[in-house]
């Protein structure tokens, strides 16, 4: 089923967003540690585009901020869910990767994750809007039927208050996210 793109949403959200002052610094901060993986992130997004060389890879900070929000930015974790490298995910998606044996590596899963969800497909045309788009996508479209911004993106900025999936498919109204969204954060680090 074709998806009409969202890109319009997260430009109007983008020119409208203010990050509360209690989260700049650490937006930055953040920001600056997902930096110090950049080589990692280029050198994984490279591998796991193979043969495409029309620059339509994966861009770091996409990599780097799925790392940080997945994973805490452990080299431990899957960048699918961020279950632990000794056995194939058990969250959602379960099972991956599918080929090689446990214990997998970062590089390895999260090669393994880029391919699965086409991230590095030669018709994707990468800009700042769809990383956002692509941002949400990977977390899930769940918290629009709830009528809020996904805080994945939006948290620590005027476009979330609460409401949060406290696990897959479980939505509490009442929870509000800890963590800085990816937004604010890719404001540091563009």
């Amino acid at each position: 089923m074709y998806m009409a793109t969202l890109i319009p949403d997260y430009k109007q959200l983008w020119n409208t967003m203010e990050i509360k002052q209690g989260v700049l610094l650490a937006a930055e901060q953040v920001a600056r540690r997902i930096s110090k993986g950049r080589l990692k992130y280029e050198e994984v997004s490279a591998l796991a585009a193979g043969a495409v060389k029309d620059g339509s890879h994966c861009p770091w900070y996409f990599i780097g901020l799925t790392h940080l929000m997945e994973c805490s930015l452990s080299w431990k974790k899957h960048l699918h869910n961020g279950d632990p490298l000794i056995a194939r995910t058990v969250n959602v998606p379960i099972g991956r990767p599918k080929s090689g044996n446990p214990p997998f590596t970062w590089k390895q899963s999260a090669i393994d994750v880029i391919r699965y969800m086409d991230l590095n497909s030669p018709y994707i045309q990468w800009d700042f809007f769809l990383v956002l788009e692509k941002l949400e996508k990977y977390n899930g479209l769940g918290y629009r039927k709830h009528g809020i911004y996904s805080p994945y993106l939006w948290a620590g900025t005027n476009h979330y208050i609460k409401g949060k999936y406290v696990k897959d498919g479980k939505f509490d109204p009442e929870a509000v996210s800890s963590q800085v969204g990816c937004a604010a954060i890719l404001r540091f680090l563009i």
